[in-house]
């Protein structure tokens, strides 16, 4: 197959905004859309060059004209739709979080292992379109770094807004799926995943959550978590809101060299860089080139990806089985949060 992917969009909002224009019309063409906002469905197809909108969500996705179907909806809505598409034959790039907790992970992908013919994946792998990642991955799985002892991802943001400033749906975790760790450590636990392979087998979580700007909600707005691997890795993840300047980095550290990547493009550090000790123990770092990351990159690669799974008849980057490791973990993550105590896997 050498045709360009017919997409179906079913859901208009911010994130869909951005993506969209920068699809490559080679690979994957926009062949309608939905939103129940139709203020916001207008706007949007006015802007992609009058693509159709379609009168509801079942038309899009039982429509003869579409292929496989974006799904950029709340996070509450993500297991019913995609359970409806792959049953109408529709192929799915679903937004993350995937879906909300680890209970509905095994009942949607044990409900979506019939269709095997159908490729279904998830945006939280947007990280792993970063050159850095593909490095990272290179020099851990290839042993470059000896034997690995610590990864650290540590990032910082903007402070929080005011929840009267989200969307509805973000306000309350039963829609969202939860705070920042819903809504950004799956970004981290899926580039662990990736590029970790094996030696990501968490045994044991510890988290912190922080609540400004969400006091008296069940919303964090930054997190600290620690976990421990069987095969004795340790990680640490840092999200923390701050009037500051941001940065967004993955440190990883073997017992004989160590590396630093930038997880996204705002980051301190522009490109890779290696650290070796040389004859006298002194630490030598060296940057490493073509691994800087783009943002037009990371953030529609998971749609590429998709329709270059589906031309080529191969597994997308995250497909849907993946996600029962992430929401395990991530399970974990809102346990320890809460409780303030260590969780076991």
């Amino acid at each position: 197959m050498s045709h360009s992917i017919k997409l179906g969009i079913l859901g208009t909002g911010r994130i869909s905004r951005i993506i969209l224009p920068m699809l490559p019309k080679e690979t994957i063409t926009l062949a309608g859309l939905f939103d129940v906002n139709t203020e916001s469905a207008e706007a949007l197809s006015k802007d992609l060059d009058g693509i159709p909108i379609f009168e509801s969500s079942e038309a899009l996705i039982h429509s003869p004209n579409i292929e496989a179907i974006y799904i950029a909806t709340p996070p509450d809505s993500h297991a019913p739709l995609m359970r409806q598409a792959a049953t109408a034959g529709k192929h799915v790039i679903c937004e993350k979080p995937w879906v909300l907790h680890g209970n509905e992970a095994k009942t949607t992908v044990s409900a979506l292992k019939e269709f095997t013919d159908i490729k279904i994946g998830c945006c939280s792998a947007r990280f792993r379109f970063n050159p850095a990642a593909n490095l990272a991955a290179d020099y851990i799985q290839n042993g470059k770094l000896g034997k690995l002892r610590y990864v650290r991802i540590l990032s910082d943001t903007t402070p929080p807004l005011n929840l009267d400033k989200l969307p509805p749906w973000k306000r309350v975790s039963g829609s969202a799926g939860g705070g920042l760790a819903a809504d950004w450590c799956v970004y981290e636990l899926e580039w662990l995943r990736g590029t970790l392979g094996e030696l990501f087998d968490p045994i044991e979580v510890t988290s912190v959550f922080d609540d400004w700007k969400r006091e008296g909600t069940d919303l964090e707005s930054s997190y600290q978590v620690s976990i421990r691997c069987g095969s004795g890795v340790k990680i640490l993840l840092t999200r923390t809101a701050q009037v500051g300047p941001p940065e967004h980095i993955v440190q990883l550290r073997g017992e004989e060299t160590g590396l630093d990547v930038p997880f996204a493009p705002d980051s301190s550090i522009e490109t890779a860089i290696h650290y070796t000790l040389d004859s006298e123990g002194k630490i030598k770092g060296t940057t490493l080139k073509d691994t800087q990351p783009d943002w037009e990159q990371i953030l529609m690669g998971p749609i590429v990806d998709l329709a270059q799974a589906v031309r080529s008849d191969h597994d997308p980057i995250a497909p849907a089985a993946s996600q029962l490791l992430i929401h395990h973990v991530l399970d974990a993550i809102y346990a320890s949060g809460k409780s303030r105590l260590p969780v076991t896997l």
